[in-house]
């Protein structure tokens, strides 16, 4: 799968794309300032960057467009029943809610039911 011009890579159990082929783009000016300071993966020696922070950069850059979930999808979820481990709180130019950040993410975990694990 290719995402903003460079190919995603499963890694760690994640989701990835190389350091490296965003800075042969041409918004690599725009990148470079942006990732400062965002939490990035290192294997082999190599820098990668989470999947959902290279579409949050693009999505503020206006390259790609926010997803929207089904407005009635939307009404049914209940928020508790996942737990967010990416945070995927909001980002400059979303216009979603927490919920809809919460149902549409693909890194949230589903939460324990109430008294799953308790013996």
């Amino acid at each position: 799968m290719m995402v903003g011009g460079v190919e995603v890579h499963e890694m760690h159990g994640g989701r990835v794309v190389r350091l490296a082929d965003i800075q042969a783009l041409p918004i690599w000016g725009d990148f470079e300032p942006w990732i400062q300071g965002q939490t990035c993966l290192r294997h082999a020696g190599e820098p990668w960057v989470y999947l959902n922070d290279w579409r949050r950069f693009l999505r503020q850059q206006g390259l790609e467009d926010w997803p929207r979930a089904d407005p009635a999808e939307l009404e049914r979820f209940d928020p508790e029943t996942k737990v967010c481990v990416m945070n995927c709180g909001p980002a400059a130019g979303d216009p979603r809610s927490a919920a809809e950040r919460k149902l549409l993410c693909d890194d949230c975990e589903p939460a324990n039911p109430k008294g799953a694990g308790v013996v």
